[in-house]
């Protein structure tokens, strides 16, 4: 009251002060009476309004429950607390009464996390931050291998190797394709560069190719009419 009010409370809302006050009163006090008293100098007006009875009513009402204390959010929503009121009147303990315990666990989570991550980094400054860790960056799918694969490397100290091999078994995709291009304009049958097969893992030789396939077919079909062709010459 004294936060918002500077003084006593003059409003309409003098009776919920009063109601939210007299659970704190009765573990202390011996009667009703100490809430009139107290009603005298915070509540005056609602005392001449409404009488010593309705303060003696609510204290033998509240007085009667089993659970006489109101939980934060109960004396929060009572009071109608506002958003800035605990932070501009030093109410560590109540909430605002827009701010369920859902919400408070959530923030309070976050605000610990954030305490958390700020220690460790005191205590050990050349830790990577989250976003650059293994799991975020994935450097074994960079090397063409699985996570396993990529740890166990790492712990054995051949990471380097893995990285050869990708690229030593992409130079030698595009190598084949290069000489299989190459040999078969010197046929004359063209075969276009396709720069797709030299994916890591799935690099095939072009010119290892079975008889089965169209393409072989085709590709073999020069050489036969060539190799035909050479009696005629050596007769000649």
């Amino acid at each position: 009251m004294k936060g918002r009010y500077g003084g006593p409370c003059r409003t309409a809302h003098a009776e919920r002060y009063i109601l939210a006050a007299i659970p704190e009163m009765i573990p202390r006090a011996r009667s009703w009476r100490y809430a009139v008293s107290w009603a005298r100098d915070w509540v005056p007006d609602l005392l001449e309004e409404k009488g010593e009875e309705f303060i003696h009513a609510a204290w033998a009402r509240i007085a009667a429950r089993k659970r006489r204390h109101l939980t934060t959010d109960q004396l929060s929503r009572l009071l109608k607390v506002t958003d800035d009121e605990p932070a501009d009147l030093g109410l560590r303990c109540i909430p605002s009464a827009s701010r369920n315990a859902k919400a408070r666990a959530t923030e309070r989570k976050a605000k610990n996390a954030s305490a958390e991550a700020a220690r460790r980094l005191r205590k050990k400054p050349d830790l990577t931050p989250r976003e650059q860790s293994l799991t975020a960056t994935k450097p074994w799918e960079a090397a063409g291998v699985s996570r396993s694969t990529w740890y166990a490397k790492r712990r054995a100290g051949t990471l380097q190797d893995v990285a050869n091999t990708q690229e030593v078994a992409d130079l030698d995709g595009f190598v084949c394709i290069v000489s299989d291009t190459a040999l078969g304009q010197e046929r004359g049958h063209p075969i276009p560069l396709d720069p797709s097969r030299c994916i890591s893992g799935e690099v095939k030789p072009p010119g290892r190719v079975t008889a089965n396939t169209p393409a072989s077919a085709e590709r073999v079909a020069p050489d036969v009419a060539a190799n035909e062709n050479v009696p005629a010459a050596v007769a000649a």
